[in-house]
């Protein structure tokens, strides 16, 4: 918080900062900065990850929180019930459409399941981009990032409100492919305050 309190003093302008983050968690993420994309954490967040696949629909894995705005997306949005143990199984997968846009809460809220590897992988194949909702991803135990590098269709949504407690001026960042972070990532629309917060965060990580 004394980072937020003190970011009027910042030397350093947005774009830097920005980039200073995303260099941050590429370093804490094992992964090339230009596979992170930041951007704020409000509803649209998922607005230019549907501009990619306009015409898809939108596939949410209930009972689960999702993000406001997503049935405003699309034209089309469709819900796939969760098995009895509330996971997505064989037959989630099969349930969704070919080349639709998946979005998962792993671990989902309320339940607390998460998704498996493998399971995440054939949804990646069954869908045309699936982005996996990773707000609490510390709780998981196996990390998906290795899934970035195998596949050109998979999102890592994450953000610093959950593990680090920081609020609303706090970007929202993602770990993708190259050509999906350009295409989402939104630095010109980032403040200093909620930036300085998030590398604070960081860089004690």
């Amino acid at each position: 918080m004394l980072a937020i309190e003190s970011a009027a003093t910042v030397e350093h302008c947005p774009v830097t900062l920005a980039r200073m983050l995303r260099e941050r968690l590429a370093l804490l993420h094992g992964v090339n900065p230009s596979r992170i994309a930041v951007f704020p954490q409000d509803d649209c967040r998922f607005e230019r990850l549907a501009g990619l696949q306009p015409a898809a629909p939108w596939v949410i894995y209930p009972p689960v929180m999702p993000a406001m705005g997503i049935q405003a997306l699309s034209a089309e949005s469709i819900e796939v019930e969760r098995g009895t143990r509330f996971r997505i199984e064989a037959d989630q997968i099969t349930d969704t459409p070919p080349g639709s846009l998946a979005l998962v809460m792993t671990p989902n809220d309320p339940t607390g399941n998460a998704i498996g590897v493998t399971t995440a992988a054939q949804l990646g194949r069954r869908s045309s981009l699936l982005v996996l909702d990773e707000r609490s991803a510390e709780m998981q135990r196996r990390s998906m990032i290795p899934l970035v590098e195998e596949f050109d269709s998979i999102v890592l949504m994450r953000s610093f409100s959950d593990w680090a407690g920081l609020g609303a001026p706090a970007p929202g960042y993602a770990i993708t492919t190259t050509r999906i972070a350009a295409a989402i990532d939104r630095t010109d629309e980032l403040e200093a305050p909620g930036l300085q917060a998030a590398l604070a965060a960081v860089s004690n990580a």
